[in-house]
């Protein structure tokens, strides 16, 4: 898998904080500074890897995670928390929260029986055109058209040369046009997507989407035993690059449909992507108007209490047994923290 500089310099010092037993100690310096609150950002969770898509974690290791949380951390739902921390309720010294983005089948298929089993509540945000639906996600598509294309290399107008000559390659091309397509307007990059399809020259077997994404009578199950389900929107733009008719009809659609389907209230969000440029105060007045009481970002942050409720952060998914207890411990979001904070301190400078 193509790993940034960034990642690389992570394992590093997970690494090096695991062999000196460092995300122990810090875990127990934490819970003196009061609850320790971690929101875990999940996708996907199969026992193999499947070459284009979004890498997962594997079963057996999302099953260690979700032992050990059960047996560390009071587990809440996501809106119980908002609630929790709405009304300043006490909280436990170590409280966790689970959840999922976009709603893939494997969600079902391998989380939710490990989800049962420890009796671990979660939140999964539903990306609710898709579901049910034959196509894929706009970012799967890139990628099935990336991994399967017979071309050795292209140049993309406006977005550089790619080389295919390897499967590194592929998953280098994947990461690096997916993050160029992330910045560029919503409408614009749905009329590229598409062109993609001709320029690859791959065929997208007629409902892949099925294979890959969840049902309706799916989301139902998992709601009836203990699984929430947020908004994530209807086709998961970037909601800043969209016009305010279009954000206003993707956040309140996705919304709807979920309601309808379940008979029940939404009321968490997640910001597609979920960097800081990808939500602003407009998107959250609009989510307070109309009875959301939280929203999750792809920001690193491991006690949410000292945070607006819009802007909730998450802790990634660990690949390892000991890069989760690394992140669980508070080590990776501090660092991370510390680190923006120096690099916002040298741009302005």
């Amino acid at each position: 898998m193509y790993m940034t500089q960034k990642q690389k310099m992570i394992n590093q010092i997970i690494y090096a904080a695991n062999r000196l037993g460092f995300s122990d100690a810090y875990s127990i310096f934490k819970g003196y500074c009061g609850s320790q609150v971690v929101i875990l950002m999940y996708h996907r969770v199969e026992p193999d890897k499947n070459g284009w898509l979004l890498p997962p974690i594997s079963t057996t290791e999302f099953e260690s995670q979700m032992r050990y949380l059960s047996k560390t951390h009071k587990i809440l739902p996501l809106n119980k928390l908002a609630e929790y921390l709405r009304e300043g309720r006490y909280l436990d010294k170590k409280v966790a929260v689970v959840t999922f983005d976009d709603g893939y089948k494997d969600n079902y298929n391998n989380a939710f029986p490990i989800l049962k089993k420890y009796d671990v509540p979660a939140t999964v945000f539903l990306v609710t055109g898709h579901i049910g639906s034959e196509n894929l996600f706009w970012f799967d598509k890139i990628r099935y058209l990336i991994w399967n294309t017979k071309l050795k290399k292209i140049e993309l107008d406006g977005f550089g040369d790619f080389s295919f000559d390897s499967k590194f390659d592929r998953l280098n091309s994947i990461f690096m046009i997916l993050e160029k397509f992330k910045k560029i307007p919503n409408e614009k990059k749905n009329h590229l997507v598409e062109e993609l399809v001709n320029i690859f020259d791959v065929d997208i077997p007629r409902g892949l989407g099925k294979d890959v994404i969840l049902s309706w009578d799916e989301v139902k199950e998992m709601s009836e035993n203990g699984i929430d389900f947020g908004a994530h929107t209807v086709t998961h733009p970037i909601l800043t690059r969209t016009s305010s008719d279009q954000t206003r009809f993707e956040i309140m659609q996705s919304k709807k449909d979920i309601e309808k389907r379940l008979d029940k209230p939404v009321d968490t969000f997640c910001y597609p992507n979920g960097t800081s440029s990808d939500f602003n105060k407009n998107l959250i007045d609009l989510l307070r108007e109309n009875g959301f009481t939280c929203a999750v970002t792809t920001i690193p942050a491991l006690r949410p209490s000292k945070m607006n409720l819009y802007k909730l952060g998450r802790l990634p998914t660990a690949g390892s047994y000991e890069s989760f207890k690394f992140f669980v411990s508070g080590c990776y979001s501090d660092a991370s923290n510390i680190l923006n904070h120096f690099r916002r301190s040298n741009v302005q400078n």
